[in-house]
């Protein structure tokens, strides 16, 4: 039987090849695809052709050019992307553009400009790592995690089990949820509703509806707006934490049987590095003075078992070993210094005198106002407007 040409296809990516081969391999019917992000230019996937010895041979020396259109194409492909020969023993798949690539085993898609992925993104998707400004049309699934570069736009739902980080803005038009969801973004963070979750955003952050259950730390501002939330039912803003380094501003807050705690002026996540900095550098200056009692303890023993102007290399290198581990403590000692000094320039807000929380319709018990490290308790209703500042350190209404 004469033997025929095999074609063999892999992607020239390894983290895309790693996560697609065994669908290709078992040519399985399958939504799983990945997502990478690509250069001008860049090979997405490669077919080796094999051919019978005497077939090769034969285009060898004849070096005869085969059209790609010739050999089976393993995939659907858009714009952007071209099939070319190289040589005649391999067909590539080329990125014509830089941008974000859908890769499934069937299938290869450039998503130039703003990509807008249209699909739930889940354990199917795996991880999405792009520079650039990203649309998810769809939800994001349990057990996902999100890294964006840019700003992210998800015109759906946050799942449970969700981790997201964001280095730029990040907008939720529905919802957050889930006790095991992690949301972090360095800009500005908005957001339709937010039950059951963590929210840890470096710059303001604001919910449309009402907040349930969350925590939510912020190095500016907080605003939940309570649009289309009647104050009469329930407060937009229930149980849970916010912090805000600057300003928290509510419709409402406050429900019966759970308990709001509302703190502006200090960062809490600053507060808890401030205190494990400090239990570090103690421990480092404890270190530092053992590593001194060393070191007196192996000199003096060696210099009255011989001159020292006559001590050998033998009995120096354990006191020059004990100098350098010294060196190396110190060192780290002064790194802990200077962090030390960072956290507590970061601890407080810069605008303290400016910084308040305000309820727009009212306050329902029981809510605790916290400004920097004075609390008040409030207990009773307080209908209508009003805002609280920290006066004369305390916590006072001046609305």
């Amino acid at each position: 039987m004469a033997e025929k040409t095999k074609y063999n296809l892999h992607f020239a990516i390894q983290k895309v090849e790693e996560r697609l081969r065994v669908f290709i391999d078992g040519h399985e019917k399958t939504n799983a695809c990945a997502y990478h992000e690509v250069k001008k230019n860049e090979v997405l996937a490669v077919v080796d052709i094999n051919r019978p010895p005497e077939e090769q041979k034969k285009l060898d020396e004849e070096q005869t050019e085969i059209n790609p259109d010739d050999i089976p194409s393993f995939f659907e492909y858009g714009e952007g992307i071209v099939r070319v020969m190289k040589g005649n023993r391999q067909c590539i798949y080329l990125s014509l553009e830089a941008g974000l690539i859908r890769f499934s085993p069937d299938s290869l898609n450039h998503l130039t400009n703003k990509p807008i992925i249209k699909e739930d993104i889940s354990a199917q998707t795996g991880i999405i790592n792009f520079s650039g400004d990203l649309v998810y049309q769809e939800r994001v699934r349990n057990t996902t995690k999100v890294d964006a570069s840019g700003n992210l736009t998800i015109l759906k739902t946050v799942e449970d089990h969700v981790k997201i980080n964001c280095k730029g803005k990040l907008e939720i038009d529905w919802r957050a949820n889930g006790k095991r969801t992690l949301t972090y973004c360095q800009k500005n963070y908005k957001i339709g509703y937010l039950e059951n979750s963590l929210l840890i955003c470096d710059d303001d952050v604001e919910v449309k509806t009402h907040t349930l259950m969350v925590h939510i730390y912020s190095r500016s501002h907080v605003k939940v707006m309570g649009l289309g939330v009647s104050s009469k039912t329930r407060g937009t803003t229930v149980g849970g934490v916010i912090n805000a380094l600057d300003s928290i501003h509510l419709k409402s807050a406050g429900a019966e049987g759970s308990d709001r705690k509302l703190i502006v002026g200090i960062d809490l996540r600053v507060q808890a590095q401030l205190k494990e900095a400090k239990t570090l550098h103690s421990e480092m200056e404890r270190k530092i003075l053992i590593s001194q009692q060393e070191i007196e303890t192996y000199v003096s023993a060696a210099c009255k078992a011989e001159n020292p102007g006559k001590m050998g290399e033998k009995a120096k290198e354990p006191i020059r070993n004990k100098l350098l581990e010294f060196k190396k403590k110190q060192k780290t000692l002064m790194n802990l210094e200077g962090k030390l000094h960072k956290l507590k320039k970061m601890l407080f807000s810069k605008n303290a005198k400016n910084s308040y929380v305000s309820f727009q319709d009212c306050l329902d018990p029981v809510v605790i106002i916290q400004f920097k490290e004075q609390e008040e308790i409030y207990k009773e209703r307080v209908p209508g407007m009003s805002r609280y500042k920290l006066v004369y350190d305390k916590v006072s209404k001046v609305i």
